[in-house]
């Protein structure tokens, strides 16, 4: 392979170790974290079961934040829920699904599997357009409502821009400027651990460009507001059950 190539699979490794460590270190870190007090936001649950409903409804609706502003639970949830189908089409290329013509080809994985999985695919196609859009639509938030821009730094402006470079740059791919689709899957498969490297695909510059601000992303993932994908489980405001009446918490230090 050419220096070029090692660059873009150096990078891919680098990011990921970034991204792994930075990320575990801060989960082990919150799980270290003792919280002396039952806080959680009431009216709350009273059983832990409750309180994992609680937080599941979080995770999944956006509950509170369709509570407090429904323009920014839309733009919010499409942006989260674009984010969550585009990792899934891309986690099939990793996965070695074969390519066939300028899509994945499903047909080694059985006919059945195949009948099964192509109508949801293609359906999964079509939210593509609409991460850019909702990342626009959360940038304009940041920029014209005053309360929201006061607390916004640039920090918070350059991650929006980043996940538009990102979403526009695939949009474009995949409607405008289509890359060699077998050369990116068999670099991309080439980056498994014990699987031969593959050179990059280096007359597609907008995958290359696409490819290095998603490693961007990656490296920059675990010092960032981006942690709230896990933080969320462990705000006691939402995973603690309202029960400081049925159960007595005491925390380590003073039980000693």
């Amino acid at each position: 392979m050419n220096p070029i190539s090692w660059f873009f699979v150096g990078l891919a490794y680098f990011a990921g170790a970034v991204f792994a460590l930075g990320f575990g270190w801060k989960l082990w870190s919150w799980l270290r974290t003792p919280n002396p007090l039952i806080i959680p936001t009431t009216p709350a649950p009273t059983t832990t079961g409750g309180a994992a409903a609680r937080v599941a409804g979080e995770v999944l609706f956006f509950k509170s934040l369709f509570r407090g502003n429904r323009w920014t639970w839309f733009f919010g949830y499409l942006m989260h829920l674009s984010i969550a189908v585009a990792l899934m089409r891309h986690a099939v290329v990793p996965l070695g699904v074969p390519v066939g013509g300028s899509d994945l080809d499903f047909t080694a994985l059985g006919p059945a599997a195949s009948d099964l999985i192509r109508p949801f695919w293609d359906a999964t196609f079509r939210l593509g357009p609409l991460f850019p859009i909702a990342v626009i639509g959360l940038l304009a938030r940041r920029a014209w409502v005053e309360r929201t821009r006061y607390i916004s730094y640039a920090a918070d402006y350059a991650i929006l821009l980043l996940l538009l470079g990102i979403g526009g740059s695939g949009v474009l791919m995949k409607y405008v400027w289509e890359p060699d689709v077998d050369a990116v899957h068999h670099f991309v498969f080439g980056l498994n651990p014990g699987h031969p490297f593959a050179p990059a695909p280096l007359g597609d510059p907008l995958f290359l460009f696409h490819f290095t601000l998603v490693m961007t992303l990656m490296m920059v993932f675990p010092f960032s507001k981006l942690l709230h994908v896990g933080g969320i489980f462990f705000s006691p405001t939402r995973s603690q059950p309202d029960n400081p009446r049925e159960v007595r918490h005491v925390t380590p230090w003073a039980s000693q």
